[in-house]
């Protein structure tokens, strides 16, 4: 499935990209955090942070993806007058401990954890057992059209 940007994740990250003035303005100012669900849900633009459950397999944590682990943005074009910026983020990895744990993909808050501002659910869920590994991309992807 693609990513999807929330309505509130649109508004926090236009007032960043176009607004402030420094990085110490916004609430986001220490980075993003990544989070895995385990909830079936199909994320949408009226999606909240509340509407996803966080893994339960043993040993998970989210992580803070900092400033300076997004790699520079690239612009493609695809077809006719579509462009595309991507921005990745460093692979992140969570292993499974004892308890396993079914994953259906990442949503990305604010530094502070209250704005959800993208999620994407993988084309398949994942079943974690002892010692499986999971990787995950994290991309940032905008679109024009001519």
């Amino acid at each position: 499935m693609a990513l999807v940007t929330t309505n509130a994740g649109e508004l926090m990250l236009l007032d960043y990209m176009l607004k402030q003035t420094s990085i110490s303005d916004t609430p986001t100012s220490g980075g993003y955090i990544i989070n895995l669900f385990n909830n079936n849900i199909t994320p949408s633009q009226s999606s909240v942070t509340g509407d996803f459950v966080d893994a339960t397999f043993s040993s998970y944590a989210s992580y803070t993806l900092s400033r300076s682990g997004w790699a520079s943005p690239t612009t493609s074009v695809f077809g006719a007058g579509v462009t595309k910026a991507v921005c990745s983020y460093s692979q992140q990895s969570w292993t499974c401990g004892v308890t396993g744990d079914t994953i259906y993909g990442y949503y990305i808050t604010s530094g502070d954890g209250a704005t959800l501002l993208w999620a994407e659910k993988f084309a398949s869920s994942r079943v974690l057992a002892d010692t499986d590994q999971l990787i995950v991309r994290p991309v940032f992807t905008l679109n024009s059209e001519s």
